[in-house]
């Protein structure tokens, strides 16, 4: 008959009904996977996605064993999705509230503000894909120097100024969505 305690996350139980060895203490504990959409969790999803992001780490770190090691270690309860989730779903996620916070913080310091510019630079990465950005660079009502990425997006065609200036008339038109 198999032994069944909850305490605080844990299921405690026998791995091994067998008297062949002794019962080791590891025997009676395996920790509890928290909720999938339990608000622990899904905090845990935001900051690991948040350090991949900032770390310039590619989403399939996360299926690397010693990736799986470390997160077993520090928080054993967290589940690691797959990239394919982060990235699909995740990462959207945070995009859209990101992108939320960035339309009130315009709405409540562009009025009070005279003047902004505009900067976009373009790119090639490494693999070929060109790029192009546009940047709102302005000075709040207390002279609180601001710089907010707007856009980003794949450039096709030459980095002329005309091109650039087609690009970004489209780029500040996606932020009305």
């Amino acid at each position: 008959m198999d032994l069944l305690i909850k305490t605080k996350g844990l299921i405690v139980f026998p791995k091994v009904a067998s008297s062949s060895r002794q019962t080791e203490i590891d025997d009676f504990t395996e920790t509890i996977k928290w909720p999938p959409q339990s608000a622990l969790q899904l905090e845990f999803d935001t900051i690991l996605i948040l350090a991949l992001v900032l770390s310039n780490l590619s989403f399939h770190v996360v299926e690397t064993a010693g990736f799986k090691m470390l997160m077993n270690y520090l928080c054993p309860r967290a589940t690691l999705k797959i990239p394919t989730t982060l990235s699909k779903y995740k990462l959207s996620m945070i995009y859209r509230n990101l992108r939320r916070d960035v339309k009130k913080q315009l709405e409540r310091d562009i009025p009070h503000c005279e003047k902004a510019a505009f900067t976009t630079d373009g790119w090639t990465a490494r693999n070929g894909d060109p790029f192009v950005s546009l940047t709102l660079h302005y000075v709040t009502k207390d002279f609180e120097l601001k710089k907010l990425s707007l856009d980003c997006q794949n450039f096709i065609g030459r980095h002329t100024g005309v091109w650039l200036s087609i690009s970004c008339s489209s780029e500040g038109g996606s932020l009305q969505s």
